[in-house]
Formats: C-alpha cells, structure tokens, sequence
C-alpha cells in the first residue's frame, strides 16, 4: 500500500473510533445501561468496519 492511502484509512479509523465513543456517550446520558451502550458502540463499529454484529445471549443462573 502506499503512504497516501495508509494514511486516509487511518484517519477514517479515527473517526470511527470518535464515532463509537459518542455514540456509547451519549447511550449512558440517555440512561442506558452501561453494557447495553457499550454492545451499542460495538454494533456501530463493526458494521462501519464490515465485521459481522452479534448478538449477545444473556444468562440467567436462576
């Protein structure tokens, strides 16, 4: 790859990253759980990335 291209995918990279902080951010703001907002921000990341979301299974040791 050449310098250029290095260079404009990591600065996407950064703003992708930027992205899924807010979005995370402004989930806890809104009152959602933390580990729902966080699955959020990674929900967000890996379909701005192409990676495939998956949902997690809760258990419940009851």
């Amino acid at each position: 790859m050449n310098q250029a291209l290095i260079e404009q995918r990591g600065a996407a990279v950064v703003v992708l990253a930027r992205i899924s902080g807010v979005v995370y951010t402004e989930a806890i703001v809104a009152g959602v759980p933390h580990a729902l907002a966080q699955e959020m921000a990674t929900d967000y990341w890996n379909n701005e990335v192409g990676r495939p979301s998956y949902a997690s299974a809760e258990v419940d040791d009851e």
